[in-house]
């Protein structure tokens, strides 16, 4: 029922078990429509994609399957949308999407994937329980789950950690100093000119806006 879906978990404010999966039916993206700098969609579909495609010349070569990306910029540059682009790519992954007071629940949504592999994990906004140890005292029990379900999920399984910020500067070092936790970190920056008027070209399709105005709205919108 839930393999080859995306799936999300919510939690009740008077229990302590998980709540119900909910499906969700993800945006459908095409490569044309994810307007990011020369190279870095590439780069991401490599870590994610990429890995998937030659899974088993490396369990053959005993090299682990399991991958993080993380994607970090300012509010609204395009990180939720790469991850739909993604979604669309890997039709066979099972997704769980952990977001807002489910972020407590992430060792259940790796034991998820895990028995639903080939999976993503995909873990928005993973500043609210990733937080640097040293920026303030006390136990950091979610970042601790967070870690032990990167290092424990296993090498042998088909799971892809894609994590989201947009505070990068105030994360936990520890979440990339292992290989299989976060092997790659991209910035998801705010569009140039050149971003600006492809973005104005996809957007504005349709309306029979002349090159000239795109060129000054591209400007106008520094």
């Amino acid at each position: 029922v839930f393999r080859g879906r995306v799936v999300s978990m919510s939690t009740h404010a008077f229990s302590h078990g998980v709540g119900p999966l909910r499906f969700h039916d993800p945006k459908q993206v095409s490569r044309d429509e994810v307007i990011l700098p020369d190279g870095l969609l590439e780069q991401i579909e490599r870590q994610v994609a990429g890995i998937a495609e030659h899974r088993e010349f490396l369990r053959s070569h005993e090299q682990h399957l399991k991958r993080g990306v993380r994607l970090f910029g300012p509010p609204g540059t395009g990180k939720t949308h790469v991850i739909n682009y993604l979604l669309g790519k890997l039709p066979e992954f099972t997704a769980v999407l952990v977001s807002g007071t489910a972020v407590e629940r992430i060792s259940e949504a790796c034991s998820i994937a895990r028995k639903l592999h080939p999976a993503l994990v995909i873990v928005e906004d993973v500043d609210l329980i990733a937080e640097d140890r040293g920026a303030r005292g006390g136990s950091h029990p979610l970042l601790l789950q967070l870690l032990n379900a990167l290092d424990g999920i296993g090498n042998d399984v088909d799971v892809a950690f894609v994590l989201t910020t947009n505070q990068i500067e105030v994360l936990e070092r520890a979440l990339a100093a292992r290989p299989g936790r976060v092997d790659l970190a991209v910035e998801v920056p705010l569009p140039d000119k050149a971003g600006r008027r492809r973005l104005f070209q996809l957007y504005a399709e349709g309306l029979g806006l002349p090159p000239d105005a795109i060129n000054r709205f591209a400007d106008r919108c520094e």
